[in-house]
């Protein structure tokens, strides 16, 4: 468990796996895409209006889940290349590519050969193999094999480093993140 996890949060993320929110939670993340079920709130303090995207609230629910060391080791290729999806299409609006690539990243964190825990006896140069159910079976090459399944990726990222509404995104964020928080 990471420090960011409080007790009750995780035992929220333990009951809600337990009662099968991680099917559901994929199963959104698979039938939403871009745009679909949007809200318009504003934010309580400054009222500047924010759409706000119940995709984007899968999403962020999945990112906060993966903080966790268990729970989300069974996501399959399909899932991966989903997240991918999101990332390398050209609508996918920022609020959306900020968790999915964190959930990237989180993946790529999980390699085996980040285990943490007792040294075992055995060569140093091998890959410790992770215990049943251990989240640590992803690692960059999983990942990077479902990115060159889209040959959009790369370009759709670059024009997304290079386009105004990132620029317009970060200044936008950093004027209301005091008010606003992480929207």
């Amino acid at each position: 468990m990471t420090d960011l996890i409080s007790t009750k949060e995780e035992h929220f993320a333990q009951e809600f796996l337990k009662r099968g929110g991680l099917k559901e939670l994929i199963d959104v993340i698979h039938t939403s895409h871009g745009n679909t079920l949007a809200v318009n709130q504003p934010c309580p303090r400054c009222c500047a209006p924010k759409l706000t995207f119940l995709f984007q609230y899968a999403l962020v629910a999945m990112q906060h889940l993966m903080e966790l060391d268990y729970g989300w080791s069974d996501l399959d290729e399909e899932f991966i290349f989903k997240v991918v999806q999101i990332l390398s299409s050209p609508q996918s609006l920022i609020n959306v590519c900020r968790p999915a690539t964190a959930i990237l990243k989180k993946l790529v964190e999980a390699d085996p050969r980040n285990i943490t825990g007792p040294a075992t006896a055995g060569s140093s140069r091998s890959v410790p193999r992770p215990p049943p159910g251990s989240v640590f079976v992803y690692g960059f090459a999983v990942v990077f094999d479902q990115m060159r399944k889209d040959s959009r990726l790369l370009e759709t990222v670059v024009n997304r480093l290079g386009s105004a509404d990132t620029a317009l995104t970060l200044y936008r964020f950093a004027d209301c993140q005091s008010c606003c928080g992480d929207f």
